[in-house]
């Protein structure tokens, strides 16, 4: 079953390569997936919880990156 980014962009590495995070050494392999299967499309996808906030870079929404997509029935 494919990952939903990996349909939008079959060619591209994977989101998390360029992930980063000061404190969590491991942070670019800890992130969501969405799999998809049966009759749906992804749209759109995006990484997201993988800022800090911007006025407290020590402050992060969650210890791992995680992954949005919008979604269409086919």
């Amino acid at each position: 079953t494919p990952e939903c980014a990996d349909r939008l962009h079959p060619r591209s590495p994977t989101a998390t390569a360029t992930l980063t995070h000061p404190y969590w050494e491991r942070f670019d392999r800890s992130i969501d997936y969405i799999w998809l299967r049966g009759p749906l499309d992804c749209t759109t996808s995006a990484v997201g919880f993988n800022k800090p906030h911007p006025d407290d870079p020590t402050l992060w929404p969650s210890d791992h990156a995680g992954v949005w997509a919008d979604l269409k029935w086919a």
